[in-house]
């Protein structure tokens, strides 16, 4: 429900003063194969899944994803074939992380600089930042420094959840 000032009134739902993140999810670069297609809606079973037990732990969750990140105008109407950039969703995390929100983004492999720019951004402002690298099953693909490696096939939000316990983001 949005209030009068177009804020989701549901949003602020966590009256804590708990530490807020950026989970980014990357990996699995784009081609239309259909295999590829399958595993994009893997991850973002995961990733709505990692939001609802984030949420049953009284979390404050945003997802931003890539793909359905639409700019809006000033009164708050889509603007056709405009998106978000990774580089503008990577600001707009830390702003949310920063203000006690876990921010989980999807977005393309291909956004190495705006990943790095976000974790730059982070470590400014003294802000968790993780990054999830999503592989195939028979990837060949080198590891390319995240924080966490998982295969897509068995892939499990037990796995993310268990690293943002490690530094310290949830209990």
């Amino acid at each position: 429900m949005i209030n009068e000032a177009g804020v989701d009134a549901g949003f602020h739902t966590c009256a804590c003063s708990c530490p807020g993140a950026t989970v980014w999810f990357t990996g699995l670069s784009g081609s239309a194969d259909l295999d590829l297609v399958l595993d994009l809606v893997l991850v973002l079973v995961l990733v709505l899944d990692l939001a609802e037990q984030l949420r049953a732990r009284g979390r404050r969750v945003v997802v931003l994803d890539a793909d359905d990140t639409d700019v809006a105008d000033e009164s708050r109407h889509p603007l056709p074939g405009k998106r978000l950039t990774p580089r503008h969703l990577g600001v707009v995390a830390e702003v949310l992380a920063r203000n006690g929100v876990i921010t989980l983004i999807r977005a393309p492999s291909s956004a190495t600089e705006s990943r790095e720019a976000a974790r730059r951004r982070h470590e400014a402002s003294d802000t968790a930042y993780l990054e999830v690298e999503l592989v195939g099953p028979e990837s060949h693909q080198q590891p390319t420094g995240s924080d966490l490696r998982l295969e897509i096939g068995s892939a499990s939000s037990a796995a993310v959840c268990t690293l943002l316990a490690e530094r310290g983001v949830v209990r």
